[in-house]
């Protein structure tokens, strides 16, 4: 590739990043409503104890002209934090009533589930988004003659296996589907780290599979959520198929007992399965130019494969 079709294709994939999926992913996926941008991290309670000025500081990709993406730290007007458009105004203010206004209770398996199952509808518009962007970055290959369309290629393979992904998180959604019109809640496992005197610093909505316990009966999938309570409290709540209490233990367990490392590897298991967290200012404004550093280059590594080797204390978001 020379340097002027290299060019094409970043400017390309710059136009790309703007949502090419909207529709709105209430159960049946019948809605034909316009999608809005609704949070996946609640908006008025939690980014409320974490937000400074109206902002909140992200992770994204920033575009510089014809050079290649980088990643960097963005602050971000609360309203726009965590937003996807998967889902339409009323059936997004339908389904997460019990969350958006009612006092978080950690024993409500119905709240509970609601957290699982929203991260799990905004990791399903990404993997649809994201496989979208992938096929059509595959066709400017195509027509730019980098391609021949015809033989399996790399980049081919790849827009194939995201688009494996995104239906493998769909077929989960459906079975969530049925557990939320059943309010068989119990259905999914919770296991909750209370954070005691701990300032609020960041949040994250997450889900992820844990592909290297894999079993017969299928993949363990895991919803992550971390948020503030209040100015001194912080949950973690992991979430996942019963069916898989044991594999998911397994991962998990490490993280669950309270020690000094505790803060730590809660911390590395985010940076090394979601990109869907946001920091508190307040917090942000305090990290060295180094602990930035080592966070970014992390993360960025992770999106190719995750590393299990690298330890380095700059990780901590907490």
């Amino acid at each position: 590739m020379n340097e002027e079709q290299q060019n094409k294709l970043i400017e390309f994939s710059a136009k790309a990043t703007k949502g090419l999926f909207r529709k709105c992913l209430f159960p049946g996926i019948e809605c034909n409503e316009n999608p809005i941008k609704a949070h996946s991290i609640q908006n008025s309670r939690v980014i409320q104890l974490l937000e400074k000025g109206g902002h909140v500081v992200m992770i994204n990709y920033k575009f510089q002209g014809k050079k290649k993406p980088e990643m960097q730290f963005k602050h971000l007007g609360r309203n726009l934090a965590s937003t996807f458009q998967g889902l339409c105004s009323k059936h997004d203010s339908d389904l997460f009533r019990d969350i958006d206004t009612l006092d978080f209770d950690e024993t409500n398996e119905k709240q509970l589930f609601l957290l699982f199952y929203r991260s799990v509808v905004r990791e399903l518009y990404v993997c649809i988004d994201t496989a979208l962007k992938t096929q059509l970055g595959y066709q400017k290959r195509v027509e730019m003659g980098l391609e021949d369309g015809a033989t399996p290629s790399d980049a081919g393979l790849m827009a194939t296996n995201r688009f494996m992904v995104a239906y493998e998180v769909h077929e989960f959604k459906i079975a969530l589907d049925s557990i939320l019109s059943n309010e068989r809640y119990f259905d999914i496992s919770h296991e909750i780290v209370v954070l005691d005197n701990q300032n609020p610093t960041l949040a994250v909505s997450a889900f992820f599979s844990l592909d290297e316990y894999e079993t017969e009966g299928g993949t363990p999938r895991v919803g992550l959520n971390v948020f503030p309570v209040s100015e001194s409290k912080t949950l973690v709540v992991f979430s996942f198929d019963t069916a898989f209490k044991n594999e998911v233990f397994e991962f998990i367990g490490p993280l669950l007992t309270e020690n000094d490392n505790q803060k730590y590897l809660i911390s590395r298991l985010i940076l090394s399965n979601s990109e869907n967290f946001v920091i508190s200012p307040h917090y942000f404004n305090n990290w060295s130019l180094t602990k930035k550093r080592v966070i970014l280059k992390f993360f960025e590594k992770t999106l190719l494969h995750n590393d299990h080797t690298f330890q380095n204390m700059h990780l901590m978001l907490f």
